[in-house]
């Protein structure tokens, strides 16, 4: 058996940012009769297989999935994949030339890690993003750390993003089971115009299920290529929603606290508070409130666009909590971590 799959998920993608993505692969340093490619086409309007040659690679697969999202795509690849270890990317990933190499080096040194990825995710901008708007690139996967890091205490540790991800097979197996009997985890990353996130931090919480570590990697390097619309402020808002109700959805599954941690200071608290006659808590609300009406205006939009993407969050968790009690609540995986 091969060592590890290389898995793309990838729709309707933008030719010049996959041909670069595939050109990099190309030029691994780990020979290519030791790793397979899977291009998961997922329900592009033109079917990769007849414009996309991968010949060049002994160990390619065009694969199509016609059910549209990220986690589809994911769980068709992992059903597909022949390998111990899958390294997924993204269509406008440029992996470092030694990036399998590290990862399977990564992997025999670290034998108690069940997932791990790139420390090093390089933006390359097709515009650069205003600066208003910079402190929030992060968002779009981009990070650079100082030094590898790792452990088993999440959500403590820095967990590893879909951009490059590192998965053993057990762990891509048991996220697989999670994924096929919770519509609600189902509900999480990108689906057709959704900007959904959290996929990837499942990932990891399946490898903590395993007790097995997750960690991010300064000799895993992938340069991310950011089109001009993803720096735009009305997609970032839409990036920042979806994380927001991302988070809580997390939040549900992991049985952490459904407290809004993005809050939006309101005035009515203040009101609240002096007409039930407590001065001190009106003053305490109305410096909070006060802070909050200081912030520039894309800071107060972008933390709003948060907020409602957490409130919607737990919105969707009743929703899936009142359906499952109403109909097929008799697993206790589903009824416990839906």
């Amino acid at each position: 058996m091969l060592p590890i799959s290389v898995i793309i998920c990838t729709h309707n993608p933008r030719a010049d940012y996959l041909r670069r993505t595939l050109e990099a692969l190309k030029t691994q340093t780990l020979p290519k009769d030791k790793w397979e490619l899977l291009l998961i086409d997922n329900a592009s309007k033109d079917r990769l297989a007849s414009g996309w040659d991968l010949s060049w690679h002994p160990h390619a697969r065009h694969i199509r999935e016609d059910e549209l999202g990220l986690t589809a795509a994911r769980l068709r690849g992992i059903r597909e994949a022949e390998t111990g270890l899958l390294v997924f990317l993204d269509d406008d990933n440029v992996a470092h030339q030694e990036y399998l190499s590290n990862a399977c080096a990564i992997a025999c040194e670290h034998t108690n890690l069940g997932c791990y990825g790139a420390g090093i995710l390089k933006p390359e901008f097709e515009h650069a993003p205003s600066p208003e708007h910079l402190p929030y690139v992060c968002y779009l996967a981009v990070r650079t750390i100082s030094r590898s890091t790792w452990g088993n205490l999440l959500p403590a540790v820095p967990v590893p993003w879909g951009a490059g991800l590192v998965v053993r097979r057990a762990v891509a197996q048991h996220y697989e089971r999670a994924a096929e009997t919770s519509p609600l985890r189902a509900q999480l990353d990108r689906k057709g115009e959704s900007l959904m996130s959290g996929g990837d931090d499942e990932f990891s919480y399946a490898a903590n299920d395993l007790n097995l570590g997750v960690g991010v990697f300064v000799e895993l390097e992938i340069t991310h290529l950011i089109d001009k619309r993803r720096v735009s402020g009305a997609y970032l808002e839409r990036i920042l929603f979806g994380n927001g109700r991302s988070a809580a959805i997390l939040a549900h599954l992991h049985r952490l606290s459904l407290d809004n941690p993005f809050k939006v200071p309101r005035f009515g608290a203040v009101l609240n508070a002096v007409l039930k006659g407590h001065p001190a808590r009106a003053l305490a609300a109305l410096a909070i409130w006060a802070g909050f009406r200081r912030k520039p205006p894309v800071e107060r939009t972008f933390l709003q666009a948060q907020s409602t993407g957490w409130e919607m969050g737990v919105a969707d968790i009743s929703s899936f909590q009142h359906f499952y009690a109403d109909h097929v609540a008799t697993s206790p995986e589903i009824s416990d971590r839906t």
